[in-house]
């Protein structure tokens, strides 16, 4: 077998490897690598964040993000202060409204028990008018 120039490397043979002290430019300590990264994956990472600089296209360039000026802060927090008032005020509403309902449910059960009432005493006041109908009409015969 002829050999290509290519090497096989071993996926566990940075599975040992931790964390490595590194002095900072402040002199403070730092990190270089870490048990879960690989120097391959470090590498790779900063190859990608480089790569990102080099474009030179419009398109691949995220839009400039523009600071709001005092002005519009301003006008933020008078709507955001608008809107807790909005806010309130349904809240207020549908207060309102949740007691305008069940005194209506209450209202509707009250009336109703009140035409059973009549409905019975109606009732009552018409067989007793009928037996007084029919006590005349026998006094008046006899």
């Amino acid at each position: 077998m002829s050999d290509s120039g290519s090497t096989i490397e071993d996926p566990t043979h940075y599975d040992n490897m931790t964390t490595l002290p590194a002095v900072e430019n402040d002199g403070s300590k730092g990190a270089v690598g870490t048990k879960d990264e690989s120097p391959m994956e470090q590498h790779s990472c900063s190859e990608s964040s480089d790569a990102g600089t080099d474009r030179s296209s419009a398109e691949d360039q995220p839009p400039e993000i523009k600071q709001p000026s005092l002005q519009d802060l301003q006008e933020i927090a008078r709507k955001d202060v608008k809107i807790c008032e909005l806010k309130q005020e349904l809240s207020n509403r549908n207060r309102l409204l949740e007691k305008i309902s069940t005194w209506l449910n209450d209202t509707e059960h009250r009336l109703a028990d009140t035409a059973r009432i009549l409905k019975r005493e109606s009732e009552k006041d018409s067989k007793r008018d009928e037996r007084v109908v029919k006590q005349k009409k026998i006094a008046l015969s006899a």
